[in-house]
């Protein structure tokens, strides 16, 4: 019976001095002291963290004491983004077989703004300042017990359709747990998108070395003011964390107001 309940409730029998027979560890042994079966039957369930979840506990913990973060945020206009996204749907999916989503916008969106704002696009190496040529988006992937960022390559240089497939692939074989490690190191950006819940404003953690992350939520049909008139349009918050110690509020406020932009004219997209 101590056996049992010791291990279902995970507790490590190497620290219980056992009262029966030569020390003979029994059930009374491993209930709190006090406590009788009953209340024994409501303590909490005790299970030892997976290794992808002990990684994610020490990179979050050491991301989170060790950059001071600070988050902007700013309300998009989805519009235009979901004529385009209307438009290119059956292109991209008879091109590749899968389906463009919003994430994938965002993707070459955010490649576009950090072209244009090298000053996000870095990180920090002891006390060298690394200002990446290469633009590497990070994609928050969530899996068993634990998140995963997948890196799609130089997201600047390939086109909507490129970046819907890859995307796609990735996720896929995140989930499958069948990246190799190419797969997940480089990232210059990252992304996590909880645009599918019901998630408006949130603070995402660095995923250092980088210096800056995304967080997006949710698209939600909203009444705004739009040239004097209230219309009823569909708005996307858009969350930007970033490392004080190498990204100032102008530089970051600058980044997030071009990212704006590109999403509600998201035409050059095309371009």
């Amino acid at each position: 019976l101590a056996r049992k309940h010791t291990d279902a409730k995970g507790l490590d029998l190497s620290s219980i001095e056992g009262s029966g027979s030569r020390g003979k560890i029994m059930k009374r042994d491993v209930l709190p002291r006090g406590s009788n079966e009953k209340d024994a039957a409501l303590l909490p369930e005790r299970k030892k963290m997976s290794g992808m979840r002990k990684v994610i506990a020490a990179r979050m913990s050491n991301s989170a004491f060790t950059a001071p973060h600070v988050t902007i945020s700013t309300e998009v206009d989805m519009t235009n983004g979901k004529k385009l996204r209307e438009m290119l749907l059956p292109i991209i999916e008879k091109q590749t077989g899968f389906r463009l989503s919003y994430t994938e916008l965002l993707v070459k969106s955010c490649a576009i703004a950090l072209k244009r704002h090298k000053n996000i696009n870095v990180s920090i190496e002891g006390n060298d300042l690394l200002e990446h040529e290469q633009i590497n988006i990070g994609l928050a992937v969530s899996v068993n017990d634990g998140l995963i960022v997948p890196v799609l390559k130089e997201a600047d240089s390939k086109g909507l359709a490129e970046i819907t497939k890859e995307a796609k692939e990735l996720g896929k074989s995140a989930r499958e747990n069948k990246l190799n490690p190419d797969q997940l190191k480089g990232s210059t950006f990252t992304i996590s998108n909880l645009g599918m819940y019901a998630v408006d404003i949130f603070t995402p953690i660095i995923n250092q070395p980088e210096s800056a992350i995304l967080g997006v939520g949710r698209i939600l049909e909203r009444p705004v003011a739009v040239n004097g008139n209230v219309e009823i349009r569909p708005m996307m918050t858009i969350n930007l964390s970033f490392d004080h110690r190498v990204i100032d509020g102008a530089p970051a406020a600058a980044f997030l107001t071009e990212l704006k932009q590109i999403l509600e004219n998201p035409y050059e997209l095309l371009v």
